[in-house]
């Protein structure tokens, strides 16, 4: 038996490739607050925080780049965080998210 590591073709091509993230936006940014909203969670954090929220969601808006992050204890809040977003952005800026 042979300890030595041999190279796989196969093995090679098989694994994923994945793109190179652009350090610039690509395309035309939207012309109105709310045309487009990137959003994420992420998570577990460790630690967690001292009001026991181990996640976050993110809202970016594409036309100003503005952020909202919001901390959230399990996944299952994520829906009420975009429902409350959506009513922020509605509220305060009267743009509705498309």
């Amino acid at each position: 038996m042979s300890s030595k590591a041999s190279f796989c073709e196969v093995c090679a091509n098989a694994k994923p490739t994945c793109k190179p993230v652009p350090k610039e936006h690509g395309g035309p940014c939207m012309m109105n607050l709310g045309e487009k909203v990137h959003s994420d969670v992420w998570g577990p954090a460790t630690p967690q925080s001292l009001d026991v929220k181990e996640y976050f969601i993110s809202f970016t808006d594409d036309h100003t780049c503005w952020s909202h992050i919001e901390p959230i204890s399990c996944k299952a809040e994520a829906l009420t965080c975009y429902k409350a977003y959506e009513a922020w952005l509605e509220m305060q800026h009267a743009a509705k998210l498309k």
